[in-house]
């Protein structure tokens, strides 16, 4: 019995009449009763006996039935599962970050996106900048987002999101009085500077040498979470990237915008050799606009 019989079948089964398979399945009655006697023929046994008047299964049909209500069962999960993936609704996401950007805005964009979906999975995994790509390349479905500079030839580069720099100070320091940040105006004060040759760091100490300024290095960190935590314990001033939004998980630092040609730019990460889910796709999507819309401020 192929699909298209046992559809015709199990519309009969249903319907308890020729006429009324006949309707469902927008056929002509003649067309499903030559289709129950092809199908009939096919199997050499009856499916059905005319017993006054009225149309019977006989038990073998009924056994039939069983079988094809759960397969047209499965076509129908397959079907609705063929949706959701269409829609993004089905799928998994999984992100590798540093902890710049995993301690705060990304368990918070990607908790807005899971909740949105039926059936989305996610994993959020924080590496050091130097095994950021080895992660991706190693998670059969692993996105990177990281402020990323480098040409690897193993990873493709997705650009999502390009800003001003940020100044963060300590609440009521002298620098949270302005607008906005010039450079020359952080030479009077004590900087946190990276350490790092990775990520934001050759951005965030390219300013100085741009503008030909020195400056007083009081901590070299690693790491954007660490400068926040230093500001917040009024070691100095740093720079810091646009998009982390930390200041909820440090409320004793200001954050100003820097004048300056340079941009931090946010970067999706993705091994060239496979695709990425559409579930994935569409969180970078959501992650892209969120950020662009929250960052409108900076000009």
């Amino acid at each position: 019995m192929n699909l298209r019989q046992m559809e015709i079948f199990r519309a009969v089964m249903l319907a308890g009449t020729i006429t009324g398979a006949a309707k469902s399945l927008n056929l002509s009655q003649p067309s499903v009763t030559e289709m129950l006697r092809r199908t009939e023929e096919k199997l050499k046994y009856r499916l059905f006996a005319r017993i006054k008047g009225r149309l019977v299964p006989t038990p073998e049909a009924q056994i039939l039935f069983g079988e094809a209500q759960a397969i047209f069962e499965r076509v129908s999960s397959l079907n609705h599962s063929s949706e959701l993936l269409r829609d993004a609704q089905l799928g998994s996401v999984s992100i590798v970050t540093t902890s710049a950007l995993g301690l705060y805005i990304l368990p918070k964009l990607l908790g807005d996106f899971i909740t949105s979906k039926t059936d989305v999975r996610s994993r959020l995994i924080i590496r050091r900048h130097f095994d950021l790509v080895d992660s991706v390349l190693s998670d059969a479905n692993g996105i990177g987002l990281a402020f990323y500079h480098d040409n690897d030839p193993r990873v493709v580069r997705r650009e999502l999101v390009k800003a001003p720099l940020t100044c963060i100070c300590p609440s009521g320091h002298p620098l949270a009085e302005l607008d906005e940040i010039r450079i020359a105006d952080l030479i009077r004060f004590p900087l946190i500077t990276y350490a790092s040759s990775k990520g934001l760091a050759p951005v965030a100490n390219g300013l100085f040498a741009e503008a030909g300024i020195s400056f007083r290095s009081v901590a070299a960190v690693t790491d954007i979470a660490q400068a926040w935590a230093l500001v917040q314990a009024k070691a100095g001033v740093a720079i810091v990237d646009p998009f982390s939004n930390l200041g909820d998980l440090f409320p004793d630092v200001a954050e100003r915008p820097v004048v300056s040609g340079a941009r931090a730019t946010l970067n999706a990460l993705v091994a060239p050799h496979r695709p990425i889910s559409r579930a994935a796709d569409a969180f970078i999507g959501h992650l892209q606009a969120e950020l662009q819309e929250r960052l409108k401020w900076r000009g």
